[in-house]
């Protein structure tokens, strides 16, 4: 399964509360009516296996700091469905739409997801991980699946743990600036586990609490 992140940065004369509420409640169905208007027409949209919108918390969204607001994530069959996504008619039809919320078109990144530990904890944050210059694309990911999963997910007070890995279509498709997603379920309270000895190979990180809200359950 090919879980597919699209990093979104709001308007800066908009409020936080603001751009939450127009993602939520009129993005949608703008792109659905600017699709229509179209003619519907396009390569088609893959039938999708979830769809879910995670604005950041007010304490961590971007606020022009150079991060995210929020990112939407899907979940599609394989990777022919991630590149017949970006192609698609909607896909499309939704850049016209955009500028009524966001500063700048999303970010969008596929990434092959391994979920080490199934847990529901009530805060979800993510960790953006980028690899040096030098450190090939193999290397990164052979240490981030050696013993650095398995330290994260029975670190204290994290109750779900997985790692996405950005798939060689994104690299050639979508240029992403990231080459790893970790995706962490936390007790409250509990502290974000520092990427330990990953942190010699990293060239940025990145790190962003959300709200998560399911509009399509992963099937």
């Amino acid at each position: 399964m090919i879980h597919v992140f699209a990093f979104l940065v709001a308007r800066r004369d908009r409020s936080h509360a603001e751009f939450r509420d127009y993602w939520r409640h009129d993005h949608i169905p703008s792109v659905t009516r600017l699709y229509a208007e179209a003619g519907n027409g396009g390569v088609p949209m893959p039938d999708m296996l979830g769809y879910h919108q995670n604005p950041a918390t007010e304490a961590s969204a971007c606020g022009g700091a150079g991060g995210y607001d929020g990112f939407a994530e899907f979940w599609l069959e394989d990777e022919a469905a991630f590149e017949q996504m970006l192609a698609s008619g909607r896909v499309a039809a939704s850049v016209g739409d955009d500028p009524n919320f966001l500063a700048c078109p999303p970010e969008w990144t596929g990434t092959r997801e391994r979920v080490l530990l199934d847990g529901h904890g009530p805060r979800k944050l993510i960790r953006l991980l980028r690899r040096r210059t030098g450190v090939s694309r193999e290397a990164f990911r052979d240490l981030l699946a050696a013993d650095h999963a398995e330290r994260m997910a029975g670190a204290p007070g994290v109750a779900g743990y997985a790692r996405n890995l950005v798939i060689d279509a994104a690299y050639r498709l979508a240029a992403p600036k990231w080459d790893a997603i970790e995706e962490f379920r936390l007790a409250e309270g509990a502290a974000l586990p520092p990427p330990g000895a990953l942190r010699d190979v990293l060239d940025a990180a990145l790190e962003l609490e959300v709200d998560e809200a399911v509009m399509a359950p992963r099937s």
